[in-house]
């Protein structure tokens, strides 16, 4: 889920010096972009975030030009406020994480995609349409989770029982769900996410007890919750729409024109909206004035045209896909202070899965000048098996799973074991030798062996790092919280120094200062960093692993390009 948690393992301290300065990204990551594969705009925008000493509650929104998806925000607009739980009519489970624009299939290990062909298979001709329609139909509520869970709705087909048990993360068989009296539990990553009888996002609870509850009345979200009495209020027009997000003084204001979105306002930034007749969006006016266009495609959606940051990309598609599944897109960029356009091509080749339930990306191509890469793509998993650049090669090995087994980078290998409880990474062995970790009862990385040095590390009951220490060098580092955000307010090392961090009002960072002079605050974080960076083996993101993303809501995969918007 895309509410913030403030400092656990993998996120680390978030702390890096440089000439003495600390560096993070609190806001969260904003922009725009088209994919080349199927010429999808999206937009990202985090409105809002109100820090917390638990769970940070933040407001952010996508647009996908081939949505059409009616949210809290109007047309094309999804949020993280709206994650919601579908149980689809065969069994399985879709989580939709709107913030982010996913959607995740959860099952029985190695029955989801069977499930769904006997579902489907077991709907008479009767109930699917006339012959000839049927086939085309069919081969939609396959692939298209969310359509199947509609259209089974609309025509009253009987739903299956759900397994007995974990359905688990498809492709992954890392994270999982189960139901419960009252709805829904997630587990993943140090977290559960509860969800009520209707799929409604309820509860999000870690490790070390911090909630973040979400209220509905009617079935719409109207309260959020979090520790220490911070709650942020959810309003909403006569549309139906949400009209604003308030918190203490601080609120942002949406407006709204024909049901779509027009205008944003915060406390530190207006948004304006502009559509296309058909209602699509068309342009909109970023934070500090600059102006973003699209030309949009009438008869596809797909955008041929971005305008942004001084530069403006030509996109082109094929009229059609050639029979072995094979197409090709090009992109032109054209930016200020250059006399000639960079070309981009992007080459994909497609296929339908062998239980012909969803068409999955075989490989991929993209020629950028002299740089050239190619990626295929896992059967079931949708993640690399092997990328080739210029220069490298990297091959993937994947368990039963899903989970990354073996990472093969030229002559170096580079293998991976897991906790049963934890589900994190418990062995790592590469050239360098082996790295052994270790995890506590609340799965928070407790201890590392390995060729640089034996790690021991602490938290506080907020399941906070509060000391990292190297029985082998002697050197260790202490860090200690401010009250109101939970943010690092002192990192010592003992016997050298200490830094001091003090924030605005609003939780961001206002002053790094260290009493004992810069050279010595240098050090005292050169020391944390350094072991730090010892758990990198267990905490950095493995190539390849990034969640895929099957049966969007926006439909933001090669589906796109093979039916008619």
């Amino acid at each position: 889920m895309r509410f913030i948690k403030f400092l656990r393992v993998p996120v680390l301290l978030l702390i890096t010096f440089s000439a003495f300065s600390v560096l993070g990204n609190e806001t969260g990551v904003e922009g725009v972009v088209v994919d080349p594969k199927n010429g999808n705009l999206s937009v990202l925008v985090v409105d809002t975030t109100w820090p917390g000493s638990g769970w940070d509650i933040r407001v952010m929104r996508t647009y996908n030009s081939l949505s059409d998806h009616v949210g809290y925000f109007g047309k094309g607009w999804c949020s993280n406020l709206e994650t919601q739980l579908f149980v689809l009519p065969e069994g399985n489970a879709l989580v939709v994480e709107c913030g982010a624009g996913q959607a995740v299939l959860y099952g029985t290990l190695g029955e989801a995609d069977d499930r769904i062909v006997k579902a489907v298979n077991a709907w008479s001709s009767d109930v699917l349409g006339e012959a000839g329609a049927d086939d085309n139909l069919r081969s939609r509520l396959m692939y298209d989770h969310l359509l199947r869970w509609k259209w089974a709705k609309e025509k009253n087909v009987q739903f299956l029982p759900e397994p007995e048990g974990r359905l688990y993360e498809y492709g992954r068989g890392l994270n999982y769900l189960i139901k419960t009296p009252t709805g829904h539990e997630l587990y993943e990553s140090g977290q559960v996410t509860s969800f009520d009888s209707e799929g409604h996002l309820t509860k999000i609870r870690d490790n070390q007890g911090n909630v973040l509850l979400f209220n509905y009345s009617g079935g719409k979200l109207v309260l959020i919750e979090a520790e220490n009495g911070l709650s942020a209020a959810v309003e909403r027009g006569e549309n139906g729409l949400v009209s604003s997000v308030k918190s203490g003084a601080k609120s942002v204001r949406y407006t709204y024109r024909n049901n779509k979105l027009i205008l944003v306002s915060a406390p530190d930034k207006t948004i304006k909206y502009e559509y296309t007749p058909a209602g699509k969006l068309s342009s909109y006016s970023k934070a500090k004035g600059e102006l973003v266009k699209f030309k949009i495609n009438g008869d596809t959606s797909r955008i041929d045209e971005l305008a942004a940051a001084g530069c403006l990309q030509k996109l082109a598609y094929p009229d059609k896909i050639d029979p072995d599944g094979s197409y090709r897109v090009k992109r032109n960029s054209l930016c200020k202070g250059k006399n000639e356009a960079d070309e981009t091509v992007y080459e994909y080749r497609v296929k339908i899965n062998t239980l012909g339930t969803r068409r999955i990306l075989a490989s991929s191509r993209v020629i950028a000048g002299a740089d050239v890469v190619d990626v295929n793509y896992h059967p079931i998993y949708q993640r690399p098996i092997f990328v080739k650049t210029v220069s490298d090669e990297y091959h993937y090995t994947f368990s039963a799973g899903g989970r990354v087994s073996e990472v093969t980078m030229g002559q170096v290998s580079r293998k991976y074991e897991y906790d049963q409880n934890c589900g994190a990474i418990s062995h790592v062995v590469d050239d360098r030798g082996s790295f052994q970790f270790s995890y506590d009862a609340q799965c928070n990385l407790s201890r590392v062996e390995s060729p640089y040095g034996q790690l021991m590390l602490r938290y506080d009951q907020k399941g906070r790092i509060a000391a990292i220490s190297d029985s082998s060098t002697g050197k260790a580092a202490l860090v200690s919280y401010e009250p109101r955000f939970g943010k690092p307010a002192i990192v010592e090392s003992p016997g050298l120094g200490k830094i001091s961090v003090s924030y605005k009002a609003d939780g961001t960072i206002d002053k790094v200062d260290s009493a004992d002079g810069p050279s010595v605050a240098m050090s005292v974080a050169g020391i944390f960093n350094n072991l730090v960076d010892i758990t990198s083996p267990a905490t950095a993101e493995l190539p390849g692993v990034e969640r895929s993303q099957i049966g969007q809501n926006c439909r933001c995969s090669v589906e796109s390009f093979f039916e008619p918007q």
